[in-house]
């Protein structure tokens, strides 16, 4: 073999690898990303070691949503959190298991005999449930996660929502940022108390229900003290986001980002930015 000809091939290896470093760097930075999925919801937590998604909204175009965040290669979901069985928060999931491989899919409860857990039996494969209960928590190498709440003994599908409380590490300029994440499903004011003796301090704020009236209370915004709320609505018929929030998160002086009006939100080191 000439000496060109190995040179050729020793710069196409460097390339190859150097890309391949650059693109882990650039996409697996930790971030959460507040997917714009209309009137539904869908949050993903991407990160080098692990992607948890938080819903998946009720359309097929989540599964591209999905892969701009993550190299070609990687088709794993660690966590699938489903907060509770609303079509507009579960929906796609049938798309995002046919696409890729979810090692953990987490609930709040399972009936084997049920609808909507027979309908996913063929596409679990190698997925195990796991049923998580109030005060259950995740550990990863960059996120910890605790559930609030939990669906035992409740009737209505949003009042079983997972509130889940997570913190994330991130770096600005090599430096060591931890914010914090509260996500609400669907979870109405009336069941507010049950998660009152959790500390709700949190950075960034996923406004239950798509901003609806009967899911958000002033004084619930004055013990959770965010900087951003996110607002993840599409057009409807139910009048979301009621002003009735929109003027509660105001008082709070909280910035409000809306992915009908500001697309996809991620939320990094670097802070926020619109898609």
């Amino acid at each position: 073999m000439g000496i060109l000809k190995k040179i050729l091939i020793a710069s196409i290896v460097v390339f190859i690898v150097t890309s391949y470093i650059v693109l882990e760097f650039i996409l697996l930075e930790p971030k959460t990303v507040f997917f714009n999925v209309g009137q539904g919801s869908s949050v993903g937590i991407f990160s080098k070691k692990v992607t948890i998604l938080y819903d998946v909204g009720n359309s097929r175009s989540i599964i591209n949503k999905i892969a701009k965040n993550l190299p070609f290669w990687k088709k794993t979901i660690d966590f699938l959190i489903i907060s509770h069985k609303d079509k507009d928060h579960y929906g796609a999931i049938y798309d995002v298991l046919q696409n890729y491989k979810v090692r953990f899919l987490v609930v709040g409860e399972w009936n084997p005999d049920g609808a909507f857990e027979n309908s996913l039996t063929k596409f679990l494969k190698d997925t195990k449930v796991l049923i998580v209960k109030k005060g259950t928590t995740i550990k990863t190498p960059n996120e910890f996660f605790t559930f609030l709440t939990d669906a035992r003994g409740k009737k209505e599908d949003n009042e079983k929502s997972l509130v889940v409380k997570f913190s994330q590490k991130e770096t600005f300029w090599g430096f060591p940022i931890l914010r914090k994440f509260l996500l609400m499903g669907d979870f109405p004011i009336k069941l507010e108390k049950e998660i009152e003796n959790f500390d709700l301090s949190s950075d960034i704020l996923l406004v239950a229900h798509h901003g609806s009236k009967y899911n958000t209370s002033l004084s619930f915004i004055e013990k959770v003290k965010p900087q951003i709320a996110v607002i993840q609505v599409g057009p409807n018929n139910y009048g979301h986001p009621h002003k009735e929030v929109i003027e509660i998160l105001q008082k709070g002086n909280v910035k409000i980002l809306r992915t009908d009006r500001d697309g996809t939100i991620i939320i990094s080191g670097k802070g926020f930015k619109k898609l």
